[in-house]
């Protein structure tokens, strides 16, 4: 069962990881400045030339000057009715608003009181960072006083929220004889003047709540009744199902463009409270949070510089499932894993992921993991606190990995010899030549099928690998896939300090197949070494990973696809019940550092 097991899953699992894009980006958080705007003079007038005042306002930092940008709109023209304004504003250093103001233009035009309504719009600059977000309030209106004397005078309409909570209630199945209760959000549209006639006022709908879906559809248009100088918009919820949490709806009243002078039957102005806000409370079970614990590295560990960090993040969510575990660092994100699964995992199941932060400078560092589970909610880690500036060791350790663990008697069409290549690593300083010992051994026998090695390699002054390049002996024989698998030896000197020592991936095999035979024809080589082979792009990056139960992995090696296809030698497998592997995409992987 278990070598079933391990022939179908490493090509399952490379197509659910290599084939979907790496999203183990390295990312930055700014906290940006939130502008709103309000009227703070909601009058102005042609006579006197009385002038009227928005006031722009930020949040945050006010280190800088900020540019903001807006739109104007309303019945009053801006260059016409009032003196021309730019369209932007800045907000100088140091402070947290700056004015907009209105100094009207005194015409002999009858043309009644009229609105000037100025919005708040996102930065047209080209920056990579927007550099502030619109909140709320993002408009707001002034009204223009006429001196001159109209026939007649538009109504003013304004609006509020005179029942701003509404929550979902349940409905009630047919035939139980109930009555439906409701509980709706209800908001009042009053207009000044005459009540001779009905007056439609149009109004456009915002905020998080969706029109149709979270409550029942409304028109867009409120009637103010013959005899009423009122009008209610009634936003009854829709009981979804969904935990959504408190929504929000904004309801922003909208001029009719009637500029006829006198004004016709219908026209309105749109005075000092254009919109209104109400809540829609949700009735749903709340998400239970996930549990996230940072497992590696430990607390208190150390490292030297520059520092290659693996952090390791477990993670249980009682209700649900985790797909995505950002890492921070000092509360900057340094990275993040997702995950897109075939079958998601049980709700409960022990979940992990796992980021290799590399490049780490000196420091005192807090590690937290935080979890996004699969109805949005967010958990987070206890802060696991590591320190980086220890010195690095000063005996070198070394590894060795097949950067091409693939090679074929004879040569190709261009008459290029297909080889193998083993990398041999070192750490710390480079300034002196390193002589490593080694031994060979696997089923193709060194100096019959493959050009002989010698039992060491020199690793350069400068450098920080040496290659061992195996080249294949055409015997023209047909054999089974044989194996080259090479061991590191520790340094034999018998000085008080050795040249160096040997790291966790101390011994490295590859294949050789006859010119004739299929790339991978099978798995399992005679020696009992596990043999990979999956397709791949050539040159493309990937780290190879494994794991004994799906849920802890260890990577193996971080290589480049040659030949067309990722080929994988693995010495270790023997020795386990069953090992699976993944393969995970990786960028600007240097093969020589």
């Amino acid at each position: 069962m278990n070598g079933v097991l391990i022939r179908i899953l490493p090509a399952v699992l490379f197509l659910s990881t290599f084939l979907i894009p790496e999203r183990s980006v390295f990312a930055q958080t700014t906290d940006r400045p939130v502008v709103t705007i309000v009227a703070s003079d909601h009058h102005a007038a042609e006579a006197e030339q009385e002038i009227g005042a928005f006031t722009v306002s930020r949040t945050g930092n006010t280190e800088a000057s900020l540019l903001v940008f807006y739109e104007l709109s309303g019945t009053a023209r801006n260059g016409a009715d009032y003196q021309e304004l730019p369209g932007t504003i800045t907000i100088p250093a140091g402070a947290v608003s700056a004015p907009i103001t209105i100094k009207p233009i005194n015409d002999s035009l009858a043309e009644g009181t009229e609105t000037i309504v100025a919005t708040l719009v996102p930065s047209r600059t080209l920056s990579p960072i927007e550099p502030y977000r619109v909140g709320f309030p993002s408009s707001d209106v002034i009204l223009l006083a006429d001196n001159d004397s109209p026939d007649t005078v538009k109504p003013v309409v304004t609006i509020e929220a005179t029942d701003p909570l509404a929550s979902e209630i349940p409905e009630v199945p047919p035939g139980m004889g109930l009555p439906q209760r409701y509980d709706p959000a209800i908001f009042t549209v009053r207009r000044t003047g005459s009540t001779d006639a009905a007056l439609e006022v149009r109004y456009r709908i915002e905020g998080t709540a969706v029109n149709g879906v979270d409550y029942t559809k409304l028109s867009g248009v409120v009637r103010i009744p013959p005899g009423s100088a009122t009008g209610t918009i009634e936003a009854n919820p829709i009981d979804d199902g969904a935990v959504e949490g408190t929504e929000t709806i904004v309801v922003i009243l909208l001029s009719n463009d009637c500029d006829s002078s006198p004004p016709t039957p219908g026209c309105y102005v749109i005075g000092s409270h254009p919109n209104a806000e109400a809540h829609i409370l949700d009735n749903d079970e709340a998400n239970a949070l996930p549990a996230v614990k940072i497992v590696l590295p430990v607390a208190g560990a150390a490292f030297g510089v520059p520092a290659k960090i693996n952090i390791l993040a477990e993670v249980r969510d009682p209700d649900g499932w985790v797909g995505l575990v950002e890492f921070f660092a000092n509360e900057r994100k340094i990275g993040e894993q997702s995950v897109d699964f075939i079958r998601e995992p049980d709700p409960g199941q022990l979940q992990s992921f796992f980021f290799e932060w590399r490049e780490v400078p000196q420091g005192e560092y807090a590690l937290v993991a935080r979890a996004t589970d699969d109805r949005g909610g967010k958990g987070a880690s206890d802060p696991v606190r590591v320190r980086v500036g220890e010195p690095a060791p000063t005996i070198p350790v070394l590894t060795i990995i097949a950067s091409d663990a693939f090679a074929r008697e004879g040569t190709n069409s261009s008459g290029e010899m297909n080889t193998a290549i083993f990398l041999v690593r070192r750490t710390g300083e480079a300034n002196t030549d390193l002589t490593v010992f080694l031994s060979i051994h696997g089923t193709a026998i060194n100096g019959v099928d493959y050009e002989s090695l010698p039992n060491t390699v020199t690793i350069p002054a400068g450098r920080q690998t040496a290659r061992i390049v195996v080249r294949p002996i055409r015997d023209e024989q047909r054999e089974p896939v044989e194996t080259v698998l090479l061991v590191l030896e520790p340094d034999p000197s018998l000085g008080p300090v050795p040249h160096y020592t040997l790291g966790e991936t101390s011994k490295a095999a590859a294949a050789i197949a006859d010119g004739e035979q299929p790339a991978a024809s099978e798995f399992w080589t005679a020696d009992g070494l596990f043999h990979l082979s999956l397709p791949g792009e050539n040159g493309a990056g990937f780290r190879l990973e494994c794991s004994t139960d799906l849920i802890h992995w260890i990577p193996l090696c971080t290589n480049v696809v040659t030949d067309g296809a990722i080929h994988f030698v693995d010495p270790d497998a023997e020795v386990h019940v069953q090992r699976f592997y993944r393969v995970v995409p990786e960028s600007n992987v240097n093969m020589d550092n």
